[in-house]
């Protein structure tokens, strides 16, 4: 650690962690194509919307994109100001503040314990499997849906980038062996 400060090599892997984060994940990037920005727009929104109206849909009520344009129109304005914000500064904010941190973290627990009270309510006379299965879709629908896209973005990867982490992935299990 000492030898990566001397030599600021700590600093470069940042640097160019963060370049990547802006390269990959904001739609104001120049290093992507228009349907990437639309591909990127869209995995987002149904991340959004997608889990959350499955769940309403498998315990019998509306979705919450029909109720009104309030709730789209809100979660439009959070993402412009993520997207738009320059050199990545809300991503910046939250990495180098446990404050802010703490605050989005109290969020989402507090939206999770909001959707489960949603399902117990909707879902009082359903069985306990169709509960429990619209209580996963509801609160975890996002994260599932999330990992199954951050594994399908790296095996779009190239395959140097992809044996490379494979080797690490070795590394780290042999080492637990021990």
């Amino acid at each position: 650690r000492r030898q990566k400060r001397a030599t600021n090599a700590d600093e470069t892997r940042r640097k160019s962690v963060a370049l990547q984060r802006l390269e990959w994940l904001h739609i104001t990037s120049d290093q992507l194509a228009p349907l990437k920005k639309l591909e990127l727009f869209l995995i987002v929104f149904f991340n959004k919307f997608g889990t959350q109206g499955l769940g309403s849909l498998l315990v019998g009520a509306t979705p919450v994109i029909l109720k009104g344009p309030r709730h789209v129109a809100s979660w439009f304005l959070a993402f412009a100001a993520v997207q738009l914000s320059p050199g990545d500064a809300v991503h910046g904010a939250l990495q180098r503040h446990v404050v802010l941190t703490l605050v989005v973290k109290t969020g989402a627990a507090l939206y999770k314990l909001r959707k489960f009270n949603f399902v117990v309510d909707a879902c009082a006379g359903c069985s306990g499997l169709l509960t429990l299965f619209a209580m996963l879709v509801t609160i975890d629908g996002n994260n599932l849906r999330s990992s199954g896209g951050e594994h399908v973005r790296f095996l779009q990867r190239p395959s140097r980038v992809r044996h490379q982490h494979a080797n690490a992935a070795k590394i780290i299990e042999s080492g637990l062996r021990l």
